[in-house]
């Protein structure tokens, strides 16, 4: 039983992880041939459980100390692969931080960084961007990440899809905001928002 539980976590991360579909200033809403992409290499994966959580996976439960470490994990790693890349660090915004906190609450609540089979849509429907109280977006980006991942195992997931690692390495983003929320079943929701002006 406890096989057949680990295996379907791993597998529940890998497919939310590397379905998420980053959003950027110029959204595209047809992601059909990523969704596809993404299922053909889950159709191929195998998934060798341990007796403990498994390497690059979270415990089910996070103190919100815990939680403030994974964030501040996170925004160091940007600024990590950034400086390989030769981009400027980016500065962390508390309003960012605080727009990123809603959409991670946001995903924790409903389960799923997908609403209605959507990414980077809002429980009520609305798109993401109005987390940050805003109408139109013209600014801004955002990474969604679901799963048990460690931060380093989110960060390194984000880096090998080419929209996240966009995201991340865009040399006109200035700065971000990183919030991160658990839901019941012990998934964190990792939110990246990025700010070029």
């Amino acid at each position: 039983m406890r096989k057949n539980t680990i295996i379907a976590s791993v597998i529940a991360v890998a497919l939310a992880t590397t379905m998420s579909i980053p959003a950027t200033a110029a959204e595209q809403t047809d992601h059909s041939k990523e969704i596809e992409a993404m299922s053909q290499w889950l159709d191929g994966l195998t998934v060798t459980p341990s007796a403990d959580t498994p390497a690059g996976l979270i415990p089910t439960e996070m103190t919100d100390a815990e939680l403030a470490a994974y964030t501040d994990k996170i925004f160091e790693l940007v600024n990590k692969e950034r400086e390989k890349a030769g981009a400027e660090p980016l500065e962390r915004s508390e309003y960012l931080n605080e727009a990123a906190n809603t959409r991670a609450e946001d995903c924790a609540t409903v389960g799923s960084i997908y609403v209605d089979g959507k990414p980077h849509t809002r429980p009520d429907g609305s798109r993401w961007f109005t987390a940050l109280g805003i109408d139109e977006n013209y600014n801004y980006g955002e990474n969604s990440g679901q799963g048990r991942f460690t931060a380093e195992a989110q960060m390194k997931g984000w880096m090998d899809s080419k929209g996240h690692r966009t995201n991340i390495l865009y040399d006109r983003y200035t700065e971000i905001g990183i919030g991160c929320a658990l839901s019941e079943q012990g998934e964190i929701f990792a939110i990246q928002i990025f700010y070029r002006p």
